[in-house]
């Protein structure tokens, strides 16, 4: 149970999720290096057999760690490669009997090689530290930056959201998740892009009223006899921003919302029980559109009234 726990943390953390989808994707590309790196020990846990077979044990070749047979020759190196006493192993692979009398005997034929020892441990700490490891290194780090190059940033910021709700908080001071249809214009002045009409740079409403309209028309956002749910909102207007961004990527496709994201908002409609309000007939843009034709009408007849003459 508390394990799935973190896994639901790793569901919430972006970051935490960005570093596992990078991990998936190098996963191809890791295997190919791993392979290579399992040729080079192969390679060089034979070639360590043929030289270093009977060098006698020393301080750091001891029955651990040692050219004695191919499997424990391939261990050996392998901890060389990640550079634990690597030195040391070439160093007791280099023994001779003239410095060290005690260490190993000509006649005996346990004693190492002075030129050819550090040939090997050099050239193999080289490719295998130095290069294969490193190269996994690049793999992950190239695909943890393409990662985040394929994948479009978020057109509608959590703090776009946050705001849309603390402006949706006065309009609907019980948190019913419905508010009136004729506070939704009002409600969107005070709202920044992408989800309002306010500018970001000015802090001003620029938008003309039928630009208003038209926004309200790209998102589709349904009237219940008077009301508006929140997540229809949310969704009609962040769905409009993927639109119209889609519209103008080279790519549209990134912008298409994922099958995932359809089954997230499925859910958030059916939580915020949208099956319980009046069936709508209307969207809001048409009522907006009514409302701006009532206001207009209203002004020319007041009009109208002001220019008559005055019965006296």
């Amino acid at each position: 149970f508390r394990i799935g726990r973190l896994l639901r943390l790793v569901r919430q953390a972006r970051g935490l999720r960005r570093l596992l989808a990078t991990f998936v994707l190098s996963l191809p590309s890791l295997l190919n290096i791993m392979s290579l790196l399992l040729l080079l020990l192969f390679v060089y846990a034979v070639l360590g057999v043929k030289l270093f077979r009977d060098v006698a044990f020393g301080n750091y070749i001891d029955r651990h760690a040692n050219f004695q047979t191919l499997p424990v020759a391939t261990m050996t190196l392998f901890r060389c490669v990640t550079g634990e006493s690597w030195n040391g192993i070439m160093h007791d692979c280099m023994v001779q009997e003239s410095t060290d009398p005690n260490s190993c005997s000509y006649e005996a034929g346990n004693c190492g090689y002075r030129f050819l020892a550090p040939l090997f441990f050099i050239s193999f700490t080289l490719i295998g530290s130095f290069v294969v490891l490193n190269l996994l290194i690049a793999v992950i780090l190239q695909n943890f930056t393409g990662s985040s190059d394929q994948q479009p940033a978020d057109l509608v910021s959590d703090e776009a959201i946050e705001h849309l709700l603390r402006v949706w908080a006065h309009f609907d001071p019980e948190a019913s998740g419905n508010a009136k249809s004729e506070d939704l214009v009002l409600m969107l002045s005070a709202v920044p892009e992408p989800l309002g009409f306010v500018d970001e740079e000015t802090n001003k409403v620029k938008m003309s009223r039928a630009q208003q309209l038209h926004v309200l028309q790209e998102a589709k956002v349904p009237d219940h006899q008077g009301f508006v749910n929140f997540q229809e909102l949310l969704q009609g207007l962040t769905q409009r921003e993927y639109a119209r961004q889609a519209a103008l990527a080279s790519r549209p496709t990134e912008y298409a919302p994922s099958s995932k994201m359809l089954a997230r908002m499925i859910r958030a409609r059916k939580a915020c029980n949208i099956e319980a309000l009046p069936s709508p007939v209307f969207s809001q843009a048409e009522l907006y559109a009514a409302r701006l034709m009532q206001q207009q009408f209203r002004q020319l007849h007041a009009l109208r009234r002001a220019r008559l003459p005055v019965n006296g």
